[in-house]
């Protein structure tokens, strides 16, 4: 009996320290990065202010992940980079890394969304989707509904306007492409090079749209709502009240 209670004991304190390395310490260093200060790479190599700039603007998505705000390096395992690579975006080479971030480039998500700004303003989504084939009709369709069911809520919460609405989730995209290209150089998918230059172009089409950190993050929270209804963005919403309301955040200390 004492032998068995010995082998219970011995198997409690082994479970529990299994469950403090492998859960509960991961939460907390989680927990803290996203309700403490902002991650920073303290052996990051110098940038100058256009590459923090260009950091900056794929600010929500890389916090949502905990990465670096100063460096091209997000500070994410590999592994988990990988992994998040393959199930939200199907990417498991360069080739398939360079097909998507061609995408968002020149299309991404915001090629659909006149039609549904249109669907919103006319308040008649059969009329403006009726020409389309019903796979993409039934797509379309649902980010309409997200977006229709959620404005009041984006309205109160975000004092989202017309205007916002107007102004389209070019930010959703260049948001994401500033994450995948940082997280394609860590898999090894991008040379160094390679993925600053993409950086860049992200910068560039923010700042061809957008006049100031509020515009570009209303635009991002438009389309997470347009890709996922409100509940999608909530996160991403407390992100982005820390971006602007803490000290030591990229936002203020990066002018737009």
């Amino acid at each position: 009996m004492r032998l068995n209670t010995l082998i219970y004991y011995v198997l409690g304190i082994i479970i529990a320290i299994i469950l403090l390395i492998k859960v509960i310490i991961p939460f907390a260093v989680t927990v803290k990065k996203i309700f403490g200060n902002f991650h920073l790479n303290k052996k990051s190599e110098e940038i100058d202010e256009d590459q923090y700039r260009a950091l900056s603007v794929g600010a929500i998505h890389g916090e949502q992940i905990t990465a670096y705000v100063n460096s091209l390096e997000t500070g994410i395992n590999t592994k988990r980079l990988s992994k998040m690579l393959r199930k939200w975006w199907d990417i498991h080479n360069r080739e398939d890394a360079i097909s998507v971030i061609n995408w968002l480039i020149s299309e991404g998500h915001r090629e659909v969304y006149p039609l549904i700004l249109e669907a919103l303003k006319t308040n008649n989504p059969k009329k403006v989707f009726c020409s389309l084939g019903k796979e993409h009709r039934n797509e379309i369709n649902e980010f309409y509904e997200n977006i229709n069911n959620s404005k009041k809520e984006l309205n109160e919460t975000l004092e989202i306007s017309e205007k916002d609405l107007d102004n389209g989730i070019l930010g959703w995209d260049v948001s994401r492409i500033v994450l995948l290209a940082r997280t394609c150089f860590d898999c090894g998918f991008f040379s160094k090079e390679e993925a600053w230059k993409i950086l860049g172009i992200a910068n560039n089409l923010a700042h061809e749209k957008f006049s100031s950190w509020r515009e570009l993050s209303n635009s991002v929270l438009i389309g997470g709502t347009m890709w996922g209804g409100y509940d999608f963005i909530s996160n991403k919403i407390y992100i982005t009240e820390d971006l602007f309301k803490k000290e030591n955040s990229p936002w203020n200390k990066c002018e737009f």
